[in-house]
């Protein structure tokens, strides 16, 4: 191996250190590459400085700077769509499946990509899973694929990830027993992260992720409907799945965007322990308030949401029961935000919100705009 290589074999050996990166920075500049080690050496300092630091205006103009003038001779070549640079190497790709294939294997095996997006990868799995960078992968997505044709979940199998934690099958014609088949690969019970959205999976594809023992180190699990047709998306028999799971105890994100969840779904998920560690709550469009028989009246007094600290509940309905009971919602002063965007709200009901002693927490539609 030449100099350089072993020296990016250094970096990729040991991503999460600066040393290996900045030696490899002097080598590039006794080498006559000055602006690639200046990249090296400014990205790694932004990373070390505070936000508030009076360095990083300057330092994050000179790194846009660089990247504008050199990013196409530093990519990785052949590769299509974006590549992010971090700490002065390039650690996030997006591309396709046959670029990837096609590409020089060396110099995947020399680069310290954690994050790659594919597309068009349902056609190249046996391809994909001898390449060189996958044991050093912390996060996949496979959006807008078609791995729910056929045993395409195969290559979350026979690629080694052992470092992989988020993985992301948006939009992938993933129906129940899929989840059952990912539940089976060797990744599944490595995941913190898990995306499904976008995919027919419904009450049952949630219920065996309740179930199976292997998800349990999950700490986000993201379930937008992205458009499904109501008779594959969740109903509040899924979110009952996840309040009385022994599986999914330690959730701190939970995204159920535009399903079908009502008011039953958000008081299962309200009063079981499985709350207790969440964080982030995405209820939007789920027909919640929409029976106006006060669903907030008892969960804000009794919940399990004492960690909440942003609950979205955009498209839903607000009655003046439901305003008042939120308005006086004592764990709302803690929250960071919690969003009523999108609701026909009536004046009063909006009055009462910006009457709150929490009003700065409540996101809410301009009221020009709603009363025009």
């Amino acid at each position: 191996m030449t100099d350089d290589e072993l020296l990016r074999a250094a970096i990729v050996a040991r991503p999460d250190e600066d040393l290996p990166r900045l030696v490899y920075a002097d080598f590039l500049q006794e080498a006559g590459q000055d602006d690639r080690a200046e990249l090296i050496r400014v990205q790694c300092a932004l990373e070390r400085l505070p936000p508030t630091d009076p360095e990083r205006p300057e330092l994050t103009r000179r790194e846009a700077e660089l990247l504008a003038a050199n990013m196409p001779v530093w990519r990785i070549a052949g590769l299509t769509g974006p590549q992010t640079f971090r700490r002065g190497m390039i650690e996030s790709v997006e591309t396709t499946a046959e670029a990837l294939v096609r590409a020089d294997p060396e110099v995947l095996r020399l680069s310290p990509v954690r994050h790659l997006r594919l597309v068009n990868a349902d056609r190249w799995t046996a391809d994909l899973a001898n390449l060189p960078l996958w044991r050093r992968l912390q996060s996949l997505s496979l959006n807008n694929n078609n791995f729910g044709s056929g045993n395409r979940m195969s290559l979350l199998d026979a690629a080694d990830m052992p470092e992989l934690r988020s993985l992301s099958l948006r939009n992938n014609r993933l129906w129940p027993e899929a989840v059952m088949q990912l539940a089976e690969t060797r990744v599944a019970g490595q995941l913190t992260r898990l995306d499904l959205s976008g995919n027919p999976v419904g009450d049952e594809g949630v219920a065996t992720l309740a179930r199976e023992p292997v998800f349990t180190g999950l700490r986000e699990l993201i379930l937008r409907s992205d458009e499904l047709q109501e008779p594959d998306c969740v109903s509040a028999a899924g979110a009952e799945s996840i309040a009385e799971s022994q599986t999914l105890t330690s959730l701190e994100v939970l995204n159920f965007d535009s399903h079908y969840l009502g008011d039953a779904g958000l008081i299962h998920l309200a009063f079981s322990p499985n709350a207790e560690q969440l964080i982030e709550l995405d209820l939007s469009f789920n027909d919640v308030g929409s029976s106006g028989g006060g669903v907030y009246r008892d969960f804000v007094v009794t919940s399990h949401f004492g960690q909440l600290r942003r609950l979205n509940l955009a498209g839903n309905a607000l009655s003046d029961n439901d305003a008042f009971n939120l308005a006086h919602w004592a764990n709302a002063a803690k929250m960071q935000w919690i969003d009523l965007r999108q609701i026909n709200l009536d004046r009063e009901v909006r009055a009462r919100l910006e009457a709150s002693p929490h009003a700065a927490k409540f996101l809410l539609d301009d009221p020009a705009a709603e009363y025009a």
